[in-house]
């Protein structure tokens, strides 16, 4: 959902938001809307024709490849002392990646791509509330609103059916 408060249909008010939306903070956020659904369409697409379990392992091999030629520019002590002090997170967020991305996978398999990557969604909801809740990060009336509006755009498509 994209919203824009647009005061009027006056020129003068459509060529201001026009301005607006070529700023570099709003150009990445529209970019990475759109990465967002092609690989949600992609995953889609995808398990249709593989087991989600067999995709998930063959799309981490190549990712693999990519983050070893990735990690070799690094040296091998600074990756060392990385892993000794940060273990248990990586190992963490490494066990919580591959759940959660199977779980997507499957819910795509299983239902419309609209459903599960509007609930794939949630996830920055969730990410919001977490952020509040421990890291005591700010939650101003704008954000609140965002929140809110993610919701219910999440509530309409489910109940679209």
């Amino acid at each position: 959902m994209l919203l824009i408060p647009l005061p009027s249909f006056h020129r003068a008010d459509i060529s201001r938001i026009l301005g607006q939306l070529r700023q570099p903070g709003v150009l990445f956020a529209l970019l990475t809307a759109l990465v967002v659904a092609g690989y949600t369409l992609w995953d889609k697409t995808a398990v249709a024709h593989i087991n989600p379990f067999v995709y998930y392992y063959s799309y981490t091999a190549v990712s693999c490849l990519f983050y070893l030629v990735l990690l070799s520019r690094f040296p091998r002590p600074q990756i060392r002392a990385e892993w000794q002090t940060h273990r248990r997170a990586i190992i963490v967020v490494a066990l919580l990646d591959v759940l959660t991305y199977v779980m997507v996978l499957y819910a795509l398999n299983l239902s419309k791509a609209t459903y599960a990557g509007t609930l794939r969604q949630l996830s920055l909801v969730v990410a919001i509330f977490l952020g509040w809740r421990f890291l005591k990060e700010p939650l101003p009336p704008p954000k609140l609103v965002g929140v809110a509006l993610m919701i219910c755009g999440a509530v309409l498509i489910l109940l679209a059916r």
